[in-house]
């Protein structure tokens, strides 16, 4: 066989082999767009089904892998709002073997074990949550002090705060006034965007988060902690950016003092 003919039929093999991967890879790509945009309007089902066949295909598939964790948390908060707390405990379960470092589905998961009495179980899930984001004020107390029974009071008391993270006011974590009457807001002066992590910017995710801060007497930010989070590491980015911010400090009758707002800060590609 001469090396023309040699080289001819190499290239001819080559060519057989490339062309069926390269209509698999435009495939799974198609799908992966699909469940997406499933996972976008709400058909959170939808969306778990094909990122599961994406993942059941490929399976290193890290921005499936990523995206189908996030279907669950929300799968699981639906879960929960229909009364069904075991089913809401497994998704969360499942999201966790997809991505153990997940701050903000571990205290979920602590949240929904708090409530079903399974008080040990919930301090490690709430422990684990305030390694993984010890920027957290409110992780960083509760994850220090377990105090499960303390969680549920706060969630009973406002149902609509998200199950990731109940929301404990200011002065309970050691912060200031509310804005209003005589106390004058904070004026921003320096507020950079936090920067995306390299998982989300993957799996072409984005979405808002939202925190409450603590802004002191000088206008630096002392306390922060998220209420709605996003995921995927980019909670602890929005953390340690706005620990960074700087503000004119909000006063009262002329005077500066410690205030606590809420921000929500869009991350969209």
């Amino acid at each position: 066989m001469t090396r023309a003919i040699f080289f001819a039929l190499f290239s001819s093999v080559v060519l057989a082999i490339a062309f069926p991967l390269a209509l698999l890879a435009d495939k799974t790509e198609k799908e992966y767009k699909h469940a997406r945009a499933l996972l976008s309007q709400g058909d959170l089902q939808g969306a778990r089904t094909e990122f599961e066949d994406i993942l059941n295909k490929k399976p290193k598939d890290e921005a499936a892998k990523a995206l189908l964790g996030v279907t669950l948390t929300k799968l699981s908060e639906q879960s929960e709002q229909k009364g069904d707390r075991t089913l809401a405990v497994a998704e969360l379960r499942e999201a966790l073997q997809l991505d153990p470092d997940e701050a903000y589905w571990h205290s979920a998961l602590a949240k929904l074990l708090s409530s079903q009495g399974a008080a040990d179980e919930a301090r490690e899930e709430w422990s684990r949550a305030a390694k993984l984001s010890p920027e957290d004020s409110f992780l960083a107390k509760v994850g220090g002090s377990g105090v499960s029974q303390e969680i549920n009071k706060v969630s009973s008391a406002n149902p609509k705060v998200s199950s990731a993270n109940p929301k404990v006011s200011a002065p309970e974590l050691g912060g200031g006034y509310p804005v209003g009457g005589d106390i004058t807001a904070p004026v921003p002066i320096e507020r950079p965007a936090p920067p995306y992590t390299e998982k989300a910017r993957d799996a072409l995710y984005s979405g808002r988060i939202l925190m409450e801060i603590v802004i002191n007497a000088e206008g630096d930010v002392e306390q922060a902690w998220v209420l709605k989070p996003l995921g995927l590491g980019l909670d602890q980015n929005a953390l340690h950016t706005v620990r960074t911010w700087k503000f004119k400090p909000a006063t009262r009758k002329g005077a500066p003092v410690p205030v606590h707002i809420l921000v929500e800060i869009g991350l969209l590609l």
